[in-house]
């Protein structure tokens, strides 16, 4: 059985050294034995006051016999315990192996071991421990030299996640030493920057230097750096092919025990594809993403700017606002893709028209600007202006489909007609304005009297949206005969609108302002619920409701949903279609587009009738009249004013009852004021008469009063 084990006394073993040395001093060797005891005292002063974790080992016992305060105090046991105890199994594999050649092989009598030891509290901690074989004539001994590496382990898992972010960061990655030398790079800043490692390490980190800032921004940059230990900011560097490179930089220091800097870590992020974005926004900001031309944001900038220029220098500029006439036609006509085509081809001719420092813009819509700097006089924007409708002239190739434009052009000057962007961009949308209203394809210069007129039809404008909402416009009632037997067979009902200071205004004075506000949709909507229910009146009060004719504007056939209100108006006053007339003028009926003629249709359908007003000024063909829902044709009281005196109006009438009548439509003439018209007209077929001589407009119950009661059933 192996000898039981026991823990060194050391008391003992340095009596047995001081007796061992008395019986030795007849023999002469005290001094030695004197040297072997201090030796003896210092080894044990070395055994406790280590830092390192010391156990000698019996081998046999496969117990601790003795240890330092280091071991006891990391290993929590009174006294010391047995190996098993402690889970030292690794340590106890070593120990059971056969040694018997140890002397022969050195390599055999020690190992590096690391494993983990328990507490006497059941934790555990990590520990590398060195375990030497030493033997014994009496007993067989290890010692273990080791030592917690709990905080060594954890500095490593931490420079190993440390070491994985660098290798993994998206972000690319910098560490530069005190001299600011790129001493280490990652993966990332090697992907983004293209430079490989080896040709950038070593080297200064202004070997990335951008020439887009100077010395001062570095000098300022790196005193931050100095002063509080980090920087951040937007800077930008080169690759290296020398492609710029925007990046989002962060700079931290790390500092030696002494608090001085001894490496700086740059993480940088790439913002291309931000400043890309950036740069996209901003140009859709100020450009129209259609013709790619700067929009009416940037035209105020740029104006803002050529002012300021134009006041230093003495010089002119001149502001163009250029108005595709009749674009909406082209629109609904061929659809918003080609129109969309045309803008394009136009914003072309027209940049290629005026000089390359000229600022041409897309306004909006059918819109364009063009600011010219440095002119003489207004001569020199009438050229421009010239240039571009003459550019324009040609047809536009629409995608296999021919199509020709005129332009509405207004022009205003600096200084004449105004000092600031606001009064030249109103004075020259009053110019435009001015062009179109005489028909377009033309320019016209600012003048104080465009102004003037312009406050007055702003005027006529807040008033009319007062008056709407006042219930001021109202209808008059026009009667018309039939020239067969002279006999009430209908009314035209005409709007008026009675002003509290002006009186009857009338429609000519409001319905264009009307339409070209939109006002007329509110209008017309409110005028056509009112006669529907006024003939509605008549009707249950027993009188011989006669048909009533209601103008519809071509603004309330384009921008509303003209068939669900008349068909909502119906439905409210609860009036028979048939007792339902629309009107509508021979020019928009001849350049409607198949969506208006669609809508057409959908009144028809409805069950009221369609007459074209004004018939005979628009120049209408036949071929289109008669694919037109209409059933009744009225002839415009300029040709029926000159009969039967004049034989070319008189021929043209005839020729209209013929062609009429042959479509199987009835026919109106209007403005019948002299018996010899009402006569010529009788002879020539003619089917109705409205004018002065059967009837002034009256209000409903002056007219009503003409209406006879009915004597059997209506109809």
């Amino acid at each position: 059985m192996p000898k039981r084990s026991r823990t060194i006394d050391w008391q003992e073993l340095q009596g047995r050294i001081i007796g061992l040395g008395e019986e030795s001093l007849k023999k002469s060797h005290y001094p030695e034995l004197q040297e072997r005891l201090r030796e003896l005292e210092r080894f044990r002063a070395l055994f406790d006051l280590s830092s390192d974790i010391v156990l000698i080992l019996d081998i046999a016992a496969e117990r601790i016999a003795d240890w330092n305060r280091t071991a006891q105090d990391a290993l929590g046991h009174a006294a010391p315990p047995p190996l098993s105890a402690i889970g030292a199994e690794e340590v106890l594999a070593f120990l059971r192996e056969d040694h018997s050649g140890c002397a022969q092989r050195p390599e055999m009598c020690s190992r590096t071991i690391v494993t983990a030891f328990r507490r006497a509290d059941g934790s555990r901690f990590p520990v590398e421990i060195a375990v030497s074989l030493r033997a014994g004539d009496a007993e067989r001994l290890a010692i273990a030299v080791g030592r917690d590496i709990t905080e060594r382990m954890r500095t490593e898992q931490r420079l190993r996640q440390a070491a994985a972010v660098f290798d993994n960061a998206v972000e690319g990655i910098m560490v530069l030493d005190a001299a600011r030398d790129i001493v280490a790079v990652s993966p990332a800043f090697v992907q983004v920057t293209g430079y490989a490692a080896d040709e950038v390490v070593g080297r200064p980190v202004a070997v990335m230097r951008s020439l887009r800032h100077g010395d001062a921004f570095y000098a300022a940059l790196w005193a931050a750096v100095e002063q509080t230990g980090q920087w951040q900011g937007e800077m930008w560097s080169l690759r290296k092919s020398g492609e710029a490179l925007p990046m989002w930089m962060a700079i931290g220091t790390v500092r030696d025990d002494a608090g001085a800097p001894a490496q700086y870590v740059c993480v940088f992020s790439d913002i291309s594809r931000l400043k890309e974005s950036e740069r996209r926004l901003e140009h859709l900001t100020h450009h129209d993403p259609l013709t790619q031309l700067p929009n009416r944001l940037m035209l105020g900038a740029a104006l803002e700017r050529a002012l300021t220029r134009a006041r230093r220098t003495g010089r002119a500029l001149a502001l163009l606002f250029i108005d595709i006439d009749r674009f909406k036609t082209i629109n609904d006509t061929l659809g918003h893709q080609t129109g969309d085509l045309l803008l394009q081809a136009l914003a072309s001719r027209i940049a290629n028209s005026v000089r390359a420092a000229d600022l041409v813009a897309h306004m909006s819509g059918d819109e364009f600007a063009v600011l010219l700097e440095d002119v003489s006089s207004a001569d020199d924007a009438a050229r421009v202006a010239r240039k571009v409708v003459q550019a324009c002239t040609e047809p536009f190739d629409l995608d296999g489909f021919e199509a020709f434009v005129t332009l509405s052009i207004g022009i205003t000057l600096f200084p004449e007609h105004g000092q600031s962007v606001t009064a030249l961009l109103r004075n020259c949308d009053s110019a435009v304005h001015h062009a179109k209203s005489e028909g377009g394809n033309r320019f016209r210069i600012y003048t104080r009297e465009l102004t003037k007129i312009a406050f007055k039809n702003l005027r006529i404008e807040t008033s009319l949206r007062r008056a709407i909402d006042a219930g001021e416009i109202e209808l008059f009632y026009q009667p018309q005969f039939r020239l067969a037997d002279d006999a009430l067979c209908g009314a035209e009902a005409l709007a008026r609108w009675r002003h509290p200071k002006r009186g009857i205004i009338p429609p000519d004075a409001f319905i264009p302002r009307a339409e070209k506000t939109g006002l007329i949709v509110p209008m017309g909507e409110h005028l056509l619920f009112d006669a529907c229910r006024r003939v509605k009146t008549w009707l249950d009060a027993g009188l011989a409701a006669v048909p009533v004719a209601v103008n519809i504007s071509g603004v309330q056939i384009t921008s509303s949903p003209i068939v669900e209100t008349v068909a909502a108006a119906l439905a409210d006053s609860g009036l028979p279609p048939e007792l339902l007339k629309l009107e509508i003028t021979e020019s928009f009926a001849m350049r409607g587009t198949q969506g208006s003629i669609d809508r057409l249709h959908a009144l028809r359908t409805l069950g009221v009738e369609l007459a074209i007003d004004d018939f005979g000024t628009g120049y209408a063909s036949l071929a289109y009249l008669r694919d037109l829902p209409v059933t009744i044709i009225k002839i415009d009281r300029e040709f029926v004013h000159n009969v039967p005196d004049h034989r070319g109006d008189c021929a043209i009438i005839e020729a209209i009852v013929a062609m009429a009548h042959g479509l199987g439509l009835m026919v109106v003439a209007e403005g019948v004021e002299t018996e010899a018209q009402k006569a010529f007209l009788a002879r020539s077929g003619c089917d109705i008469m409205q004018g002065y001589l059967g009837g002034h407009p009256a209000p409903h119950r002056e007219f009503e009063r003409r209406l006879p009661r009915r004597t059997g059933p209506r109809g």
